[in-house]
């Protein structure tokens, strides 16, 4: 009896150690979800620059199509359903390893908040204490884990090939390639993706822009703890594949920029 009570402490231990263990296969999936009833199409249509908190039932469902693998986008991941793109903020490490490109997220929404960050529309678990125009991330796994349920299915994910002209908002939080693009001619030969915090301790975040051959112009924006900001950028015409925002740091309030998921999102065109 002692040692059968023994071998139990012993699971519950591991259980518990492992619950924050992203990698372990126990808990990638979820068994059951609520019924979907809405778009993220319908979440896009609600937010604003105002925090706004959602109080009907509202369920959703989407693939993953970024995450923080490479530490370009910061405990946060996008999911997309084909009408829209949504943003979510989890204050959680290693999101790479519990939401997996191309899974299918159920997210339920009734009391979570909404607000547009850079364009795209933002779901959080409650507005900041001090900065009312602003959103907290889920800070517990068990908290994220009452509204978002991840699934077993998985699918390849495949960017919407578009032209730069052709941004618009309908586009902010929504991966795309766009083909044919030649770093500016006015970057330094040096540069890389991004700036580290030594070279430019006013901003995480570094803007590269890049021409088509027609003239317009795209800005990239990369922030300095991704793991392929200090890879040189090629002055070949590139193929780039990213989420779309707007109003991104480091570029005009209105402009569309790109942000790449990972360094497979840049190539010889």
């Amino acid at each position: 009896m002692k040692r059968l009570l023994c071998i139990l402490l012993f699971a519950l231990v591991v259980v518990g150690c492992n619950y924050n263990d992203f990698s372990d296969v126990r808990y990638q999936y979820t068994l059951s979800a609520p019924a979907v009833n809405g778009e993220l199409s319908n979440v896009t249509e609600i937010s604003s620059d105002t925090p706004f908190a959602i109080t009907l039932p509202m369920v959703v469902e989407g693939r993953v199509i970024a995450n923080d693998r490479s530490g370009n986008f910061y405990r946060t991941i996008i999911i997309d359903d084909g009408t829209a793109a949504v943003a979510i903020k989890l204050n959680l490490y290693d999101l790479h390893n519990l939401f997996r490109i191309g899974q299918r997220v159920v997210v339920d929404c009734e009391g979570l908040v909404v607000v547009q960050e850079q364009g795209v529309a933002t779901l959080g678990s409650r507005v900041e204490e001090w900065n009312a125009t602003r959103i907290e991330g889920f800070a517990l796994r068990s908290e994220a884990d009452k509204h978002i349920f991840r699934l077993a299915d998985v699918d390849a994910v495949v960017p919407s090939v578009v032209g730069s002209s052709e941004l618009g908002n309908e586009w902010c939080g929504r991966l795309v390639k766009l083909n044919n693009l030649t770093l500016s001619p006015h970057t330094p030969a040096t540069a890389t993706w991004a700036e580290s915090p030594e070279d430019n301790p006013y901003s995480s975040v570094s803007a590269r822009y890049f021409y088509t051959p027609q003239g317009d112009s795209i800005a990239v924006v990369t922030s300095a703890y991704a793991d392929f900001a200090a890879q040189p950028i090629s002055i070949e015409p590139l193929s780039l594949t990213g989420v779309v925002l707007r109003g991104a740091s480091g570029t005009p309030k209105n402009s569309y920029s790109l942000k790449l998921r990972d360094s497979l999102d840049y190539a010889p065109f």
